[in-house]
């Protein structure tokens, strides 16, 4: 399976947060747990942008409702 580069930079923009907080993600560091890891290994298995985009929307949305 193909996996799409994205940069942190990237993913951070789709998901409306900075590349640092995909650092803190990817590396697991709190305030964001563990699920950090899974979340972006599962983005970028997403195969179209419409998908992604979808995702980013979704997390945003639960995000702002706390």
């Amino acid at each position: 399976m193909m996996v799409p580069k994205v940069s942190q930079e990237e993913l951070g923009a789709a998901l409306g947060v900075t590349f640092q907080q995909v650092q803190k993600y990817e590396k697991g560091k709190k305030p964001y747990e563990r699920g950090g890891p899974r979340m972006i290994d599962a983005f970028l298995k997403l195969k179209t942008d419409k998908l992604r985009s979808a995702v980013a929307d979704l997390a945003q949305a639960l995000a702002r409702a706390g």
